[in-house]
């Protein structure tokens, strides 16, 4: 069995000690001079990591490629604000495996991105898109227009079709 792994490199810019401190009072500053509309708003309503596995089998047709499945293993943290957006930031990963081959590629699946009210997301990061035309790893700015569709999604950045990859 073949097994492929994509895990992007993130590093975290260095900030040196003055930086933190000019962040911090930039925010100070941000937080008094906010009109008194904003700050009474409702808090986010915070959903905690489900740290759970899960799989998703799709079946022949849900795919270009035939029938998969998708083991994810999901460390997300959904934040739900009071206009109705909702974040989504933390781990989720994604073993996509052929039940034709039984080859498998794993994935950094983890946005993070935002989730609109009208059904509109706009992510960046690592995604796994996949619908009857698609089935694509992908890195970079995604948008996904209002009603979810897959197959209108915008891919600014890299995009990696993951049939080959499967041995399809």
């Amino acid at each position: 069995m073949s097994h492929h792994t994509f895990s992007p490199l993130r590093t975290q810019p260095h900030r040196s000690t003055k930086g933190k401190w000019t962040l911090a009072a930039m925010a100070v500053v941000t937080l008094v001079s906010v009109p008194p509309a904003v700050v009474n708003a409702s808090p986010p309503d915070h959903q905690p990591p489900a740290n759970a596995t899960s799989e998703l089998h799709v079946p022949a047709g849900g795919v270009p490629c035939g029938p998969i499945t998708i083991t994810f293993t999901d460390h997300e943290r959904y934040t739900t604000f009071s206009s109705g957006l909702t974040l989504v930031t933390g781990r989720l990963t994604a073993v996509v495996t052929s039940d034709i081959t039984g080859q498998s590629v794993s994935l950094n699946v983890s946005g993070p991105a935002k989730l609109y009210p009208d059904g509109s997301i706009v992510g960046s990061g690592g995604w796994l898109l996949f619908s009857s035309n698609v089935l694509a790893y992908t890195t970079g700015h995604i948008s996904i227009p209002a009603g979810g569709d897959v197959n209108a999604v915008t891919v600014t950045g890299r995009r990696v079709d993951l049939c080959p990859m499967l041995g399809l």
